[in-house]
């Protein structure tokens, strides 16, 4: 089995590196793989098993020639020059006594990331939710530390609302380049965009790393509005975005849904999560040999009603997060109280989304990973976003909103063995919105015999104001 045992940013002679230390239990050894976040230039070498993590990190250095190595090793073996250069280094190695891991120029095959697919036949999916209030956020460098790890995940799911413009300005303008721009710096070259969709203010975008590309096929997108306007034409204020695609023969959908908002718009929520669920069902489904066919949808007065069962029949696995809006059913007093008791059960005990799923009202298909953090919702602006000792303060002004987890991911599986939660946490150091983000990882099988190789259907980005029928 394949494991990554730590990842951390690593600075020496003016490089900085995100490095991960990860064991190859097959091939009974242990490697080091170094990305340079400025160039994308990769270092890999091999290490003795009997070096434990604070032992390799404190010989990690940067040779006089730019390469990453441990000093004084004989251990480490020659460095896998992704970006060129593989022949020096692998004689720069050799000077040293070292072992060529990989041949000549490295590449994908051989990036952690790969060994730990080869190895666990599992995906590791990072799933972030975020609105961003129209506002710019912390640069790369943080995006990487608190909330997206370099190389750490084969799939990157970032769904977010009120991105870089108000939903009233998204009406006329619906760019989401600089956001897009943002991510693609904060995960380095190795990543790919699979697909990505806008719809007004919203904004989805999946992210593939570059070792799992042989086995992705089918990326697809669509957007379905309930905003603003009458019957079957809805303006995309709300609404939501599904991302599909098959990896290794496992169907997988990703949702980001923005839903209305307001302490009593309970049934309201209800029905836009169940007819987002049997619009993009009929969007995104592929009822080809071998996939089942979508539950019928029936919508309607509140409920599942068929709508959730549409998509989860449709989907292996789906992964549905946004800025959902359920709020807590307490008064400001009693929340307040909660929150400074750090009683996050007592919170829940009141959270719509939760009796929501108990009763089947919606999302009763779905599991959410335990919840311990505090809620995401509202902060009152903090003048320096990035001064850590600056307190958070819930809503302060006259409406004083009642602190709620309206920034949620949810999961449903077809099989409890086919995909889990790994982490689930909010992420209070990012603090530009009055939302702070949510972001969960998961670890999803596939079947690596089951090739993808769908390459012309990568990177498509669509961009929609309004549905209409």
């Amino acid at each position: 089995m394949g494991t990554l045992l730590e990842q951390f940013v690593f600075n020496e002679r003016d490089r900085e590196l995100v490095v991960s230390i990860v064991e190859d239990d097959a091939a009974g050894r242990r490697f080091v793989h170094g990305k340079e976040i400025g160039t994308g230039k990769e270092h890999r070498f091999a290490v003795d098993l009997n070096l434990d993590v604070d032992a390799i990190k404190a010989r990690l250095c940067v040779d006089g020639g730019g390469a990453l190595r441990l000093a004084g090793a004989a251990e480490s073996a020659a460095v896998a020059d992704a970006g060129g250069g593989g022949a020096a280094a692998a004689a720069a190695a050799g000077d040293r006594g070292g072992e060529a891991v990989g041949g000549g120029g490295g590449g994908a095959a051989d990036h952690p990331l790969a060994v730990e697919l080869r190895t666990t036949s599992r995906v590791r999916v990072r799933c972030v939710t975020w609105n961003l209030q129209a506002r710019p956020t912390a640069g790369a460098a943080a995006l990487r530390l608190a909330l997206i790890p370099l190389d750490r995940y084969h799939l990157v799911h970032v769904g977010t609302q009120e991105c870089e413009r108000s939903i009233a300005s998204s009406l006329l303008i619906q760019s989401k380049a600089r956001w897009t721009a943002l991510l693609k710096e904060t995960l380095g070259p190795g990543y790919v965009t699979a697909v990505a969709h806008t719809l007004q203010a919203t904004h989805g975008i999946l992210f593939a790393h570059e070792s799992l590309l042989p086995y992705v096929s089918s990326a697809r997108s669509g957007a379905v509005a309930t905003g603003l306007g009458a019957g079957d034409t809805r303006l995309g204020n709300k609404g939501g975005i599904g991302l599909a695609l098959t990896v290794g023969g496992t169907r997988l959908c990703f949702v980001n849904a923005h839903l209305s908002a307001h302490q009593k718009k309970v049934a309201e929520r209800n029905r836009e999560f169940s007819k987002i669920s049997r619009d993009l069902a009929a969007l995104l489904a592929d009822f080809g040999a071998g996939a089942p066919e979508a539950a019928p949808g029936v919508g309607g007065d509140g409920g599942d009603g068929g709508g959730g069962a549409a998509l989860t029949g449709a989907f292996d696995a789906v992964f549905w997060s946004g800025d959902l809006n359920y709020r807590v059913d307490l008064d400001r007093p009693a929340a307040d109280a909660l929150v400074a008791a750090n009683d996050v059960a007592g919170l829940l005990s009141a959270d719509q989304l939760t009796a929501a799923m108990a009763t089947g009202a919606a999302f009763a298909e779905y599991a959410e990973a335990p919840v311990t953090f505090l809620p995401t919702y509202k902060f009152d602006e903090v003048d320096d976003a990035n001064a850590a000792d600056a307190p958070d303060v819930y809503d302060s002004g006259p409406k004083r909103r009642i602190p709620s987890y309206t920034d949620r991911v949810l999961l449903y599986a077809a099989d409890p063995s086919l995909a889990a939660a790994l982490t689930y946490d909010a992420v209070p150091a990012l603090r530009s919105s009055d939302h702070r983000p949510v972001a969960a990882t998961f670890a999803v099988a596939v079947d690596l015999a089951a090739k993808g190789g769908d390459a012309p259907t990568l990177g498509r980005h669509q961009s929609q104001v309004c549905a209409i029928a």
